[in-house]
């Protein structure tokens, strides 16, 4: 019995030594990745380093999806190297990622899976930078906005102030944005850079100003923008100085509670602004308007906080005595000190049809003043114009009767002359024959020529295929044309003149679009024009689909011979 129960001892230490072999060469073949930070704590909006390094080979691609939930992924560097010391080869692989997080306390790092292995988890501490309100350290940024409790489609001005007193190469900012596109950003002006001094510090500042328009009510997050860039200058002569290192900064996000169209107002459009007027100008005075003759009528509409795009045609409905022909809208946008400035003029020639005294109607232009937060009026009062009826045409003067001594005097010249040129006639008549002939040959060879071309290459109108390629090419003349064309087959009870009267057939965003066409082809400054853009925001319209415009049959023949 003893002997058996040593058997049985000897059979289980064996088992265990087994056992703790396996597992010994498990951990062998599994590679070990370390993590580290490289600055502790670490401060909030500010880009820190995350090392993982492993001394085995590893093929697999890390997965750091973990780490979206507490951090954003700025970064992501890859380094391999190769070591030999007395005949051995050791191989290291390192991951540098560069995060940010805006949240502060005690974070983890949660474990990182490599192929087969895995990184440990890591606690960090993340702080507020130690400075009140932004008063402090080398690099900071500062966001505002004037206004956090907007309406719907007014303007916000979005003020970024970039803070320096360090030294940095290969500065860059990115720009505001908000989510899901539910506002318009346009930005006001060029870069101001100035300095300042703020606790005994020097700072250089680079302000940007922005126009926001919220395209929807409720909360809405302006996101923020990043600083990126490098410690140090760009070229250094010094051997000894500092490695640069990254900088990365982002500002705080900015939340505005937009408010919808107040039940106060009562107009046709919505147009919220800090100010609003209209004004009129005429190429001639009218009370010396002539009948039959032409006069230049131009009206301004300029509004602070909204864009050109924003504002309507103003509504101009004359007396039936007068026939107008409207030119293409202009469009104009300028900045002053509240924000953007929009301004729309409208040209027409205007063309009197009768003589006496008329009233020209008065134009109502209803407006929001964001600033006394109530509703208000443009107005044009009413004209009383004077129209002169056109001069009556001179009476025919009849040609003066020959005297009859010179009736007399002509007389014997003129039968001889009468008598030579009875001897040439046949001949003439004969040659005027012949060339009259050849003339006949001549256009009916070539009218055949030009109707046999018609029959060959109908003329193909534009359409929507043809918008998409005059988009795609960046010709905003053949965009306008093939829009027009395609706005008058679609809707020919409308009047549909110019891009400003298409524009007003569909939602903020296409208006914005087609101001940013008028101003390319019209605005006194070249701008640039984004085809592609465009008509993404066309094809984005409920009205975009429509049948292809069938191409015009080709004209009858003038004359049937």
């Amino acid at each position: 019995m003893p002997r058996m129960g040593n058997t049985g001892e000897a059979m289980r230490r064996c088992r265990l030594i087994i056992l703790a072999l396996l597992l010994a060469v498990g951990a062998a073949g599994q590679a070990a990745v370390s993590v580290e930070v490289d600055r502790a704590p670490v401060i909030a909006d500010q880009a820190f380093r995350l090392i993982f390094e492993s001394d085995e080979k590893i093929d697999a691609e890390p997965d750091f999806s973990p780490l979206n939930e507490s951090f954003t992924l700025l970064g992501n560097n890859r380094q391999t190297s190769v070591n030999i010391l007395n005949g051995r080869l050791s191989r290291a692989q390192k991951w540098v990622l560069t995060l940010i997080t805006d949240q502060t306390g005690t974070l983890t790092i949660p474990p990182i899976a490599f192929g087969s292995a895995k990184s440990e988890a890591r606690r960090i501490e993340v702080v507020a930078e130690a400075r009140p309100a932004g008063k402090g350290g080398d690099i900071f940024i500062e966001v505002e906005v004037d206004e956090p409790n907007p309406y719907v489609q007014a303007q916000v001005v979005y003020t970024l102030k970039l803070l320096r007193a360090a030294q940095v190469s290969n500065a860059s900012l990115t720009e505001p944005a908000v989510a899901d596109g539910r506002a318009l950003i346009n930005k006001l002006g060029e870069d101001k850079n100035y300095e300042i001094r703020r606790n005994n510090r020097r700072y250089r500042v680079t302000e940007r100003r922005y126009a926001v328009f919220p395209q929807a009510s409720g909360p809405l997050q302006i996101e923020p923008v990043l600083f990126k860039g490098q410690s140090g200058g760009l070229f250094s002569l010094d051997p000894f100085a500092p490695r640069p290192e990254p900088i990365v900064i982002r500002s705080a996000p900015v939340a505005l509670a937009v408010r919808p169209i107040p039940a106060a107002f009562s107009g046709d459009r919505w147009l919220p602004a800090a100010r609003l007027n209209i004004q009129e100008q005429w190429s001639t005075d009218p009370a010396l308007l002539k009948q039959g003759e032409a006069a230049t009528r131009a009206l301004t509409l300029e509004a602070g906080g909204l864009a050109a795009s924003q504002l309507p045609a103003p509504a101009d409905a004359l007396p039936d005595s007068f026939k107008t022909y409207p030119d293409q809208p202009e469009f104009e946008e300028a900045n002053d000190r509240r924000g953007l400035v929009g301004t729309r003029r409208e040209k027409m020639a205007v063309i009197p049809l009768e003589a006496g005294e008329f009233i020209l109607p008065a134009i109502r232009i209803p407006w929001w003043n964001t600033g006394t937060d109530r509703p208000e009026v443009a107005e044009l009062t009413a004209r009383r114009v004077k129209v002169q009826a056109a001069p009556a045409p001179a009476p025919a003067r009849s040609r003066d009767k020959p005297a009859p001594a010179r009736q007399a005097e002509a007389a014997p010249g003129a039968a001889g002359s009468g008598a030579g040129a009875g001897a040439h006639w046949p001949l003439i008549s004969a040659l005027l024959l012949i060339l009259w002939l050849g003339t006949l040959g001549l256009w009916w060879r070539g009218r055949r020529a030009a109707s046999g071309a018609m029959a060959r290459k109908p003329p193909k109108p534009p359409g929507p295929a043809s918008i998409k390629r005059a988009c795609m090419k960046n010709d905003a003349p053949g965009a306008r044309d093939a829009l027009l064309f395609w706005a008058g087959a679609k809707w020919p009870d409308k009047t549909i003149k110019n891009l400003a009267a298409l524009g007003a057939c569909g939602d903020a965003e296409f208006q914005h679009a087609i101001s940013a066409l008028n101003r390319h082809l019209y605005g006194k400054a070249s701008t640039q024009w984004d085809g592609p853009t465009f008509y993404r925001v066309f094809a984005a319209q409920s009205f975009a689909e429509t049948a292809p415009v069938a191409a015009p049959a080709g004209l009858e023949p003038l004359w049937r011979l």
